[in-house]
């Protein structure tokens, strides 16, 4: 609609600074490659469990609200990282990835009651299969693909950590030449009512 304000924005699980600095050493390793990949900076590192595209600005508050009710029915869980992996495949590297080794059944379960209090309030989301992932980088150009295939490989059987998910965060996803910029509009803990607070811009206050 003209004159309706809009958000790119996606929900997802944030990483605690140690498995932060963790995937950050792999994606050093994998530059050794020298290939032509875009990284994710490290601050950026995170698992999405719902993009949901362009979202009027009005809509965010009964987003956070099916965020909410979601918390409200699941306690904090673990997962666990482990192993890397490439979309579409290792013939034409496009994204690369680190998986889950525990925790994506609940991940799973969480995901899909969240993307059904979304749909019920007019949001359209990608029901294809969930593979949970946390993408590294993007490959720009087939330069060096076949050593980057090589050092993914490699790190295949690996584990990168643990964390507890205790919190699922509302980002918005603003693009640039120098490529997205993420800024968390809200969050909410799980097991509880607990929430950050949105101002009347929309942007967040976090109660810690």
């Amino acid at each position: 609609m003209k004159g309706v304000k809009e958000v790119r924005a996606f929900i997802a699980v944030e990483f605690v600074p140690a498995l932060r600095r963790q995937l950050h050493l792999l994606q050093q390793n994998l530059k050794e490659s020298r290939a032509d990949v875009k990284w994710v900076e490290a601050e950026n590192l995170h698992l999405t469990l719902h993009f949901l595209g362009e979202v009027e600005e009005g809509l965010i508050l009964r987003v956070r609200n099916c965020m909410e009710k979601t918390g409200e029915e699941f306690s904090p869980f673990t997962i666990s990282l482990a192993g890397t992996g490439t979309f579409p495949g290792p013939e034409r590297p496009r994204v690369l990835w680190v998986g889950l080794a525990n925790g994506s059944k609940l991940l799973a379960q969480l995901r899909q009651r969240l993307g059904d209090y979304l749909e019920e309030i007019g949001v359209s989301l990608d029901r294809r299969p969930f593979s949970p992932h946390i993408t590294l980088g993007r490959v720009r150009s087939p330069l060096n693909a076949d050593r980057l295939t090589a050092k993914m490989r490699a790190y295949a059987k690996d584990t990168w950590g643990s964390q507890e998910v205790t919190r699922l965060s509302l980002f918005e996803s603003r693009l640039s030449r120098e490529g997205p910029q993420y800024q968390r509009l809200t969050w909410v803990k799980l097991g509880s009512k607990s929430a950050g607070t949105l101002t009347d811009s929309g942007k967040e206050n976090i109660m810690d």
